[in-house]
């Protein structure tokens, strides 16, 4: 599995390994996410695994729940699940065509994230960013064939 520094490493799934030391430390592997990290003591003598941000799906309002290391995002992966990344203005441009790589609020937040023009990454404005213009309509800037429409809710 991961070894949480860019390889591999051998170890056992995290619900076969053995607390050891003071502070019952779990080493083993936990499925997504940052998977050694994920492994902790169960309170009861053995380790289990934390919830992980991809452990779940976004709610009904497309939320996922603020449960990744670091300063990371967890945000709706655009498959249906939950996953980590930057949020938008902290990502780095890569590649030829400066792909960027995080999260913005609302829509389909990963596609939102576009390169500046200035060596770093914007959230292009999505639907969810605007309220109705007095004759209570919204800008056309839905990806696909989606209308961008009022939320009945002033959004």
């Amino acid at each position: 599995a991961p070894d949480g520094k860019g390889g591999c490493t051998c170890g056992p799934e995290c619900e076969d390994a053995v607390p050891t030391g003071r502070n019952n430390k779990c080493f083993g592997f936990c499925p997504g996410g940052d998977s050694l990290d994920a492994c902790v003591f169960d309170g009861k003598g053995g380790c289990t695994c934390n919830p992980v941000c991809e452990d779940f799906k976004p709610d009904k309002n497309g939320n996922c729940p603020d449960i990744c290391p670091g300063d990371g995002v967890c945000a709706p992966d655009g498959k249906g699940g939950c996953t980590c990344g930057p949020e938008c203005e902290d990502a780095v441009p890569t590649g030829r065509n400066n792909k960027c790589f995080g999260f913005c609020p609302g829509g389909d937040s990963l596609d939102a994230c576009v390169f500046d023009g200035k060596g770093g990454c914007t959230c292009n404005p999505v639907c969810e960013d605007f309220k109705p213009d007095k004759n209570g309509n919204c800008p056309d800037i839905c990806p696909g064939d989606g209308v961008c429409a009022p939320d009945g809710k002033g959004g």
